[in-house]
């Protein structure tokens, strides 16, 4: 997954499609058949990584780390605290 976010990174779209259909195909599913931008595999990617590291505590790290935390489902009112973290580099 590292060398696929790698290569998704730094537009080398063909090798990070290759390494995100081994991911896809290790877990029995179908190759990739979306677009080939760098938002489209970088969603695939962060999929891919929400389900096969799941329970890991990931996810909310990767969504931090690309400005995602916006996404996530807030299940209580006032519950929004993910914006009182600071994010390193950024402050």
């Amino acid at each position: 997954m590292i060398y696929a976010e790698a290569k998704i990174q730094n537009n080398q779209f063909t090798d990070g499609l290759v390494a995100l259909n081994r991911i896809r195909t290790g877990h029995n599913l179908s190759p990739y058949a979306g677009g080939i931008s760098q938002a489209s595999l970088i969603n695939e990617m962060l999929n891919q990584r929400r389900y096969s590291l799941a329970f890991e505590g990931h996810y909310w790290v990767d969504m931090r780390r690309y400005n995602r935390l916006n996404t996530l489902p807030i299940d209580r009112p006032n519950d929004d605290v993910w914006e009182k973290f600071p994010v390193p580099g950024v402050n």
